[in-house]
């Protein structure tokens, strides 16, 4: 739980300080439908044909266990799942990006809208990256709770 409300937090932070340099339309750069949709779905799909459903559905409880003594067996399979998730989501980001670029390139011509074309192509990356920290966070939960006995 604390991974949660800490990558809560480091998402406030982050759009914070893009609304103090930038005002509100700082924001506008990442609010994009399509960079998050890929990275996303991209790596949810992915972890779901990776892991059982059982295995998934565990991890998830584990995060909430107040349990010290909880299966350590399903601790471990949390960390797999939630280190294999940091993983993939960064991968969809680079992959996301890499396709935004090919369609930046794709329609070069169009000077006028390059520069937001490829602001869109990096934004799979960003995203990428902040799944990494999230998925990372909650891997990184587990494990310390699994040593020290406690969430």
């Amino acid at each position: 739980m604390k991974a949660i409300i800490g990558f809560i937090l480091f998402i406030f932070v982050l759009a914070g300080t893009l609304v103090m340099g930038e005002g509100l339309f700082g924001l506008r750069p990442f609010i994009a439908a399509e960079p998050v949709f890929l990275v996303v779905s991209g790596t949810a799909v992915i972890v779901l044909f990776t892991f059982p459903l059982k295995t998934i559905l565990e991890s998830i409880k584990s995060l909430f266990s107040g349990n010290p003594e909880a299966d350590k067996e399903a601790k471990t399979r949390a960390c797999d799942l939630f280190r294999t998730a940091a993983h993939l989501g960064l991968a969809m980001g680079a992959i996301t990006t890499i396709l935004g670029v090919i369609l930046v390139l794709y329609s070069i011509m169009d000077f006028n809208r390059l520069p937001i074309r490829m602001a869109l192509a990096l934004t799979g990356l960003f995203y990428g990256s902040l799944l990494y920290v999230f998925f990372g966070a909650l891997e990184n939960q587990i494990r310390h709770s699994r040593a020290s006995g406690d969430m």
